[in-house]
């Protein structure tokens, strides 16, 4: 298996558009970019807000929350997700946040320390982290285009011309396997974190 599988960001970006297709089914990505990537030692962390001047439609967000930000972090060596959701602010009435500023500050902090310990894009408001699924790839749809991103990625093979593509799931563990230009490739990565566990190429 090659040393590692998330070699560039924007693999690591097309990861992303699948897992939050099957993540977040009353959401669109598109209300998110552009995503933000970043290298943060072994792991690729992406990120991305919605522009304040964008009217979500009606029902996609609960009344009581707002300013939704889609986060990931994920391993580049084996494509483990550490986590992928929507963290999202608590509505607070002004006499609310005045009451949290105020208890802030008679512990010693202050509202500007508590935005410079904040991502510049993020507002200093309660945040509320999005519980993980027990499945981030559950479709066999989502199996496929996460094994046409790594087949072509590492072995040039190009997604329309992979032939016989074949997806199971077994306990948890999906094995996917395709042919093209004489070769056999076989990819098998887990169901919970998208995990690869082998990826192999060989001839037929």
């Amino acid at each position: 298996m090659p040393q590692m599988i998330l070699q560039t960001s924007t693999m690591a970006l097309e990861l992303a558009k699948i897992l939050f297709g099957e993540t977040q089914p009353t959401m669109k990505l598109e209300w998110f970019t552009p995503l933000r990537v970043e290298e943060e030692d072994d792991l690729w962390s992406l990120s991305g807000r919605v522009d304040q001047n964008r009217k979500l439609p009606p029902g996609a967000l609960d009344d009581q929350l707002e300013n939704p930000i889609f986060h990931m972090h994920v391993v580049k060596a084996d494509s483990e997700v550490k986590d992928v959701g929507i963290s999202v602010g608590m509505k607070l009435p002004p006499e609310a946040k005045a009451q949290i500023r105020a208890q802030l500050e008679g512990e010693g902090i202050t509202w500007s320390d508590l935005q410079a310990h904040q991502p510049q894009s993020y507002a200093p408001e309660i945040w509320l982290n999005t519980a993980l699924h027990g499945g981030i790839i559950n479709s066999k749809e989502a199996a496929i285009q996460f094994g046409e991103l790594i087949f072509e990625s590492h072995f040039s093979l190009q997604r329309s011309k992979i032939q016989n593509l074949r997806t199971e799931l077994l306990d948890g563990i999906w094995h996917l396997t395709g042919v093209a230009n004489k070769q056999s490739a076989e990819l098998v990565f887990r169901r919970s974190n998208a995990q690869v566990i082998s990826l192999d190429l060989r001839p037929i």
